[in-house]
C-alpha cells in the first residue's frame, strides 16, 4: 500500500484490493473525506486505461501557467526542445555592463526553475536541454535566454505529452 498526502489532496494505492478499502473505510471514520478513481493529483492528469494496463501521467495546465507566467502563450511552436547544433558555453555569457544590466532584467533563473520543475516530474523528454540551460544562471546570455524560449515552445507544442 501507498498513501501519500500533500496538503488536502491525497492518493492511495493498494495491490490488495480488500484491505485498500478497509483503509479508506478507516480513514473515512476519522476524517471528512472524498474517495474515488485518482484522476488528478497535485496538478498532475492522471489518465489510467486498465485494459491496456497503462498509465499515463501529463500536466498541461502547469504548462500552461508557466506559459503564461512568461509571456509565451502565443508563441509558435518548436518541433524539438533544443537546436541540436547549438553548443551553449560560457562565451555566450553576458560580457559587457549594457548586455549584463538586459539580462538581469530577464527571469531567466525562473524560466529554468519551472521547466526543471516540470522535467523532473512528468516531461523527461526536456531535462538534457534544461540541464544544459541550467549551467548559466549565474551569467546568462542572450543565446542561452533564446535557447530558453525554445523549449518554451516545445512544451507549448506538446503540452498534453507526459509520462
Amino acid at each position: 500500500m501507498i498513501l501519500t498526502i500533500w496538503v488536502e489532496d491525497g492518493l492511495f494505492a493498494s495491490s490488495d484490493k480488500t484491505a485498500g478499502q478497509s483503509v479508506i473505510q478507516h480513514l473515512r471514520e476519522e476524517y471528512k473525506m472524498k474517495a474515488g478513481p485518482a484522476e488528478n493529483f497535485v496538478g498532475l492528469n492522471i489518465n489510467r486505461d486498465r485494459p491496456n494496463k497503462t498509465l499515463h501521467l501529463s500536466s498541461p495546465s502547469y504548462i500552461e501557467k508557466v506559459l503564461a507566467k512568461f509571456n509565451m502563450t502565443e508563441c509558435n511552436p518548436f518541433r524539438i526542445p533544443a537546436e541540436p547544433s547549438l553548443r551553449l558555453s560560457r562565451d555566450m555569457e553576458s560580457a559587457d555592463v549594457e548586455t549584463t544590466a538586459k539580462m538581469r532584467s530577464i527571469p531567466y533563473r525562473q524560466v529554468i526553475g519551472s521547466l526543471m520543475y516540470a522535467a523532473i516530474t512528468f516531461r523527461p523528454d526536456i531535462t538534457y536541454a534544461v540541464n544544459q540551460l541550467a549551467r548559466f544562471c549565474e551569467n546568462p546570455g542572450e543565446s542561452h535566454w533564446s535557447a530558453a524560449k525554445k523549449v518554451l515552445k516545445y512544451l507549448a507544442s506538446t503540452r498534453r505529452f507526459g509520462l
